[in-house]
């Protein structure tokens, strides 16, 4: 089983359930505004925002058949393109390049369809925010919104490097993931305060890695018929 898959093993659980909620907001805002590019972020390393980002565009894909991109636009880690593309030797520098170039970058996955736009560095790049906003960043997610329905982009942590601040205004709308018992509420304020400008933006905060068992606990008033609707 693949974790960045998992909407597909396990299409009643509580994980999924949570993502059809996010996609609805979604859906919601691009019905209102035309919104198709969603940033997801978090405010700091290693509170599973590759897993949301991988799982949402995922979701997207398999629910509606809406035609899915996901890129990889953390330079720094890139995590997304360790466990989706692993074997990718281009992709979102040489779409930088030439947009013209993005259908034949991308890597399919096999079961859900997902097209992928990979970042295949060997080493960080000193200049990846410039990169991140630049005029060939722009032209590319304009390529991009022709082709697609739904544009899902992993960015680096917002406390960690700049990169979400050059990128933001070709965004339209923000996942801001935050780990369940671990991140500090004065942490995650602080990152959407050094960020203000996403504030408005942000769609939907996902709390994620939450522990079950005090889940069930807080949601006991609620009855035990209220949990027939999830595999766990």
């Amino acid at each position: 089983m693949l974790l960045e898959e998992f909407v597909l093993d396990a299409p009643f659980s509580r994980f999924t359930e949570e993502l059809r909620n996010l996609k609805a907001m979604i859906n919601t805002t691009q019905l209102g505004d035309g919104a198709k590019v969603i940033g997801v972020v978090s405010s700091v390393p290693k509170e599973g925002k590759t897993t949301i980002a991988a799982n949402l565009a995922t979701l997207i894909i398999a629910s509606s058949g809406a035609r899915t991109l996901i890129i990889d636009s953390d330079v720094h880690l890139r995590l997304l393109t360790a466990r989706l593309a692993p074997d990718a030797r281009e992709g979102l520098i040489e779409a930088l390049v030439d947009p013209s170039r993005l259908t034949a970058l991308v890597t399919k996955m096999p079961r859900s369809g997902l097209d992928v736009l990979p970042c295949a560095l060997s080493t960080r790049l000193p200049n990846a925010a410039e990169l991140l906003g630049s005029p060939e960043m722009e032209q590319l997610l304009v390529a991009a919104r022709k082709a697609y329905d739904y544009i899902v982009i992993e960015i680096a942590p917002v406390m960690s490097v700049v990169d979400v601040k050059m990128i933001e205004r070709f965004i339209d709308r923000f996942v801001f993931v935050v780990e369940w018992g671990q991140t500090k509420r004065s942490l995650v304020l602080e990152a959407l305060s050094e960020a203000e400008i996403i504030r408005e933006r942000v769609t939907g905060i996902v709390l994620n890695k939450a522990d079950p068992s005090s889940l069930r606990t807080m949601e006991a008033y609620k009855g035990d018929k209220f949990r027939d609707y999830y595999q766990e």
